[in-house]
């Protein structure tokens, strides 16, 4: 039998993103809040990305009809995704934040990098959390919590300091990762 996927509504208090700001931070992993109803089997779920931009001030409409393709259907997701949204854009101040969206199979990025964008959010809502390393020393993987929201400066943010590195983990056979990044 699958398990259910369970998720926490995307609410932090500026104060917990905040440290992101700081020179010589990279990476603020935050906390889940909330948990919301179960919204679906994801391991059942075929393997799909979408990617949209989503301009502040939006309503879920759009989220609902670019996630539908992939078998998100649970009512609550859009909403939960565009509150996510909101709250990036208003700690970043963009206008729009580009919302990706994914279902895996396996590992889409093996090796520990950096991102070419200037601040990502990434939140693993079923499967392994986002792994990560503070320096080059692989003999201390870290790894994001399910729902945790974990933002990460890119080489485009002007106080980026090539301090931390993440990768995608490991999808064990016939399971599912189903992961939302919210860039700008």
């Amino acid at each position: 039998m699958l398990s259910p996927l369970l998720i926490d509504l995307p609410q932090w208090v500026p104060s917990d993103a905040s440290a992101i700001d700081r020179t010589g931070v990279d990476i603020a992993v935050v906390p889940p809040a909330m948990p919301v109803p179960p919204l679906g089997e994801v391991d059942a779920l075929p393997i799909g990305r979408i990617d949209i931009v989503v301009p502040r001030g939006s309503d879920a409409t759009p989220i609902a009809t670019a996630i539908a393709p992939l078998g998100l259907t649970a009512p609550a997701l859009p909403a939960w995704m565009l509150a996510a949204v909101e709250q990036f854009a208003a700690i970043t101040d963009a206008a729009a934040i580009r919302l990706r969206v994914e279902i895996t199979a396996d590992i889409t990025c093996p090796k520990f990098h950096v991102d070419s964008v200037h601040l990502r959010l990434v939140c693993t809502l079923h499967g392994a959390g986002t792994e990560f390393v503070h320096g080059d020393d692989p003999s201390c993987i870290q790894q994001a919590g399910p729902g945790a929201l974990v933002l990460l400066k890119g080489r485009r943010h002007p106080t980026h300091t090539d301090t931390v590195k993440h990768r995608s983990p490991p999808v064990p056979a016939g399971a599912r990762r189903l992961v939302m990044v919210l860039d700008c």
